[in-house]
């Protein structure tokens, strides 16, 4: 798989693996065959990367959270979050569902296959490459875990991808570890961080604002 850079609007370089097109349609197969069996198990507060979702509805949700009351809005970023996916965790993961054995073994292959950079091909213990058809699915599978945490905490959330925000009537919980570390931790790598908290009636989300329509 190649590995190419694109710059982020922050200055810094987001990595893309490019796979060969053999690669691609065999992983859009894949993705194709397990999408059906995810899809209804994922959460409704999961935006990204799904079929019939998109970035506005996250927004409208945001927006209907800021009508409610909840003016508080908590905005977390999992840094670095495609690079830093445990492969043994997802695989485990993946397994509780995926019941053909090939279809596992395939898939680690492609997680563990490398990516070549300036000729030179390196490892990837670590992170499901961001562009192949099969990539934003195994996030969202891996992510589904912080979903159902965040439904049995019964917070009021918007995810799409690796960016969420949870809004919030009072400032009065903490996220430093809003996640099981036994059960997914790991997979999540170093956790969210906190990077914003907003107390208005208007909020951005995903380069969208959400306010409050009087």
């Amino acid at each position: 798989m190649r590995r190419v850079w694109i710059p982020k609007p922050n200055g810094d370089k987001r990595p893309l693996g490019i796979p060969c097109v053999a690669d691609r349609v065999i992983q859009q197969a894949i993705a194709q065959v397990l999408t059906p069996i995810y899809e209804p198990v994922f959460s409704d507060h999961s935006y990204g990367f799904r079929p019939g979702r998109s970035a506005h509805q996250a927004v409208q949700k945001v927006r209907e959270d800021l009508r409610a009351g909840k003016r508080i809005v908590v905005d977390l970023d999992l840094a670095a979050f495609f690079d830093s996916v445990n492969h043994d965790v997802l695989m485990r993961l993946l397994a509780q569902r995926v019941k053909d054995k090939r279809v596992l073994k395939l898939i680690g292959r492609y997680l563990r296959a490398g990516v070549v950079i300036e000729g030179v091909q390196h490892p990837t213990p670590l992170g499901v490459p961001q562009g192949g058809p099969l990539s934003p699915l195994l996030a969202n599978i891996v992510l589904h875990e912080l979903d159902v945490y965040l439904q049995q905490q019964k917070r009021s959330f918007a995810r799409y991808a690796d960016d969420f925000v949870i809004c919030v009537r009072i400032l009065a919980i903490v996220i430093t570890d809003y996640y099981d570390r036994d059960h997914c931790g790991s997979a999540l790598g170093a956790g969210g961080e906190i990077f914003n908290r907003r107390d208005h009636d208007r909020s951005m989300f995903l380069c969208f604002f959400a306010s409050i329509l009087r």
